[in-house]
């Protein structure tokens, strides 16, 4: 079963403050569709709608909207010194209330995984607090829960923090029926993580506290008297309630909430016409079929910024695509080609025909897109030149030289194809191309360190090939076209082949000026073909053929991720490809939800443990509490100090907030 589509281009007053995938509503029709593309030379927009119920008016009033989402990162900090306001309220650790405002009031709800309490700056565990809090405040506040206990006859610091800890586990953890050796009941977390987090609260309560609330007379206990005791008391120094919304570098991260909408554009419709694809689409005789690949490595890469460069945000440095990449390829479907030496060109990107064999794009009945085996022939050997490097990602450590590419800084290029660096070497340049990337052979070929960015590269897989389906009238010319052998008037020229010509088309020899053609053929004797003016044209050149309808942005796009390198000889390469939406769902989480392990680097990005041993811990107010060894032992020597890359290794150097390991889960580490 294939889809219907339903776009329209509209010829509109002004495209300046239109973006593409941006809603478009009609005030006039109420119609509303997806912005696919703007052309801001010819001032159209493109409309992708979901129904033909609803159709936009020429002379209608257009608008784009924006979604506004909040976004934000506060603490609001609350002591036993003085009172603290907050969003008109004043609160003191007094222990006299539990309920205290959040940092912020311009919401009216809030994501309760969103919000974090801590107490002395030791996390609270969400099962100890509830949001809304249960006074007036409701929405704008959390309330700590009271500790329910019957005091006991003693006096021992060390078995009243017992008497704590059991209190707070019956309270928070729903155990009070669970013993040692039976099963834990669902909906609990695993014992050792509830022992580990009751033992850590129960070390928050102060020891006057303890002593204070906890101890009794006899009578009290034979009485059995329940007591209740708010938290925070006046003993604790500070109580934290902290949000992290809509904050990308939060971790983990949690969506912001809509605020309101914005007007970003309007404009009136002039036209409105429909789409030139979709008319080819449903023509009765169509044009051949054409496919354009381009292939972008490496896949974690994907998709590529607005402007074109490599997303390498991850790496908190700007890198171009690999020397090479992307590698663009084209197929035509219904026709044969007649002239190998030449490029497709499709919205100013030349691709380079190959003899392609893919199977169809289709779905299952549930869904989902079946694979797709993609054979490409490897007659010049270059497929063979890719998926045997496994070098293609890394760069030059010694010389990772800045230059301009898609206009944006990127670095690792080879400053010999860098035209604004001293070193620039125009030989090198032609022979290599401008602002190319460094690769593993011109960094060793001179000395210097090439650095890994992924283990191996070989069979390409992970890469991401986009196949952009379109019709041969739609590309900026047609996609064959012969060469000039000899000029044998000024209105006679000499073919390698005619075959791609026919009485009537407008030809030039400059793809570039395609739009501005003049000249048409009147005849065709082959091997010549017959123009009204062919002054312009010499032995050697490209007889381009115009598209009158061509338009760049007229294609269906699929995205798939290379799954698998089936076979690889001298004839060709067989490639099978998992859909990319299908691919997430497949790998989704990357990470493995470990419980006692620790993934990042001790000290790296994530970790951001100070190799130092002092300062604060960056994102909390903790301090660096030293070296430890890889037996959590304490050492005062910086060569001993190895992480355990365990919960306790972090818990010991303060840094818990940075442990990527999940302690609720019941999954070891595997042995």
């Amino acid at each position: 079963m294939s889809s219907r589509n339903y776009d329209f281009i509209l010829n509109v007053a002004d495209t300046s403050l239109f973006v593409n995938s941006n809603l478009l509503i009609g005030l006039s029709s109420g119609t509303s569709g997806l912005i696919v593309n703007v052309d801001h030379s010819v001032s159209t927009i493109k409309v992708k709608l979901s129904n033909t119920y609803q159709e936009f008016i020429t002379g209608e009033r257009i608008i784009s909207n924006a979604t506004i989402f909040a976004q934000g990162n506060a603490t609001a900090t609350y002591v036993s010194t003085g009172p603290t306001s907050i969003n008109g309220n004043s609160y003191t650790l007094n222990g006299s209330t539990n309920s205290f405002s959040m940092p912020s009031s311009s919401l009216t709800t809030f994501f309760t995984d969103s919000i974090n309490v801590y107490m002395d700056d030791y996390l609270l565990p969400k099962q100890s607090w509830v949001y809304p809090a249960i006074t007036a405040i409701g929405n704008f506040g959390v309330t700590i829960k009271p500790l329910v206990y019957t005091k006991i006859v003693e006096t021992d610091l060390s078995n009243l923090r017992a008497k704590a800890a059991e209190v707070i586990k019956s309270n928070f953890f729903n155990t009070a029926t669970w013993v040692p050796g039976s099963s834990i009941p669902d909906n609990t977390l695993s014992v050792n993580y509830i022992s580990t987090v009751v033992d850590n609260y129960s070390r928050v309560i102060p020891d006057v506290d303890l002593q204070r609330i906890f101890s009794g007379s006899q009578a009290q206990v034979d009485a059995g008297t329940k007591f209740t005791f708010n938290l925070p008391s006046a003993n604790i120094s500070n109580l934290k309630v902290s949000l992290a919304y809509g904050e990308l570098h939060s971790s983990p991260f949690y969506p912001g909430y809509k605020l309101s909408e914005i007007e970003t554009a309007n404009t009136t419709i002039s036209s409105i016409a429909f789409s030139s694809f979709i008319a080819e689409k449903n023509a009765f005789e169509q044009q051949p079929l054409v496919r354009l690949y381009t292939l972008y490595y490496p896949g974690e890469w994907y998709p590529p910024l607005d402007s074109g460069n490599p997303n390498t945000e991850d790496l908190s440095v700007a890198y171009p695509w690999p020397a090479g990449f992307p590698v663009r390829f084209a197929e035509i479907r219904g026709d044969y080609i007649s002239d190998i030496n030449y490029k497709v060109n499709c919205g100013g990107i030349s691709y380079t025909p190959y003899p392609i064999n893919s199977t169809g794009i289709s779905m299952d009945s549930t869904g989902k897109i079946n694979d797709v085996t993609f054979t490409v022939s490897n007659f010049d050997n270059m497929i063979t030149s890719l998926v045997e490097n496994s070098f293609l990602c890394g760069y030059n450590k010694n010389n990772n030289s800045p230059g301009i590419v898609n206009g944006e800084v990127v670095f690792n290029i080879d400053p010999r194809t860098n035209a604004a660096n001293a070193y620039f070497d125009s030989s090198y340049a032609q022979q290599m191309g401008n602002n190319v990337a460094w690769t593993y052979e011109s960094t060793t070929n001179i000395g210097d360190e090439w650095v890994p960015l992924k283990q191996d590269t070989r069979d390409l897989l992970g890469g991401v090939l986009e196949i952009r389906t379109t019709f041969a009238n739609l590309i900026d010319f047609w996609p064959e076209y012969s060469t000039v052998v000899e000029k044998a008037s000024a209105t006679h020229l000499r073919m390698r082949t005619t075959s791609p010509y026919r009485i009537g088309d407008t030809v030039h020899n400059n793809a570039n000026d395609m739009v501005n053609a003049t000249s048409v053929i009147t005849q065709i004797i082959h091997p010549y073909i017959v123009l009204n003016d062919g002054i312009a044209f010499n032995p050697g050149d490209h007889v381009y053929i115009q598209n009158p309808e061509a338009s760049s942005d007229e294609f269906v796009l699929d995205v798939f991720k290379v799954n698998n390198l089936e076979g690889l000889d001298d004839s060709a390469a067989k490639f099978s490809l998992t859909s990319w939406l299908q691919y997430f769902k497949q790998v989704s989480p990357k990470r493995s939800f470990l419980k006692n392990s620790c993934v990042w680097v001790y000290g790296g990005d994530e970790c951001q443990y100070p190799r130092s041993g002092t300062g604060t811990i960056s994102g909390s107010t903790k301090s660096a509490n030293g070296f430890f060894t890889i037996t959590n032992a304490t050492t005062a020597d910086p060569n001993a100090d190895v992480c355990a890359r365990n919960d306790i290794a972090c818990r010991l150097r303060n840094n818990e907030k940075h442990f990527s390991g999940f302690p609720g889960t019941g999954v070891s580490l595997p042995r």
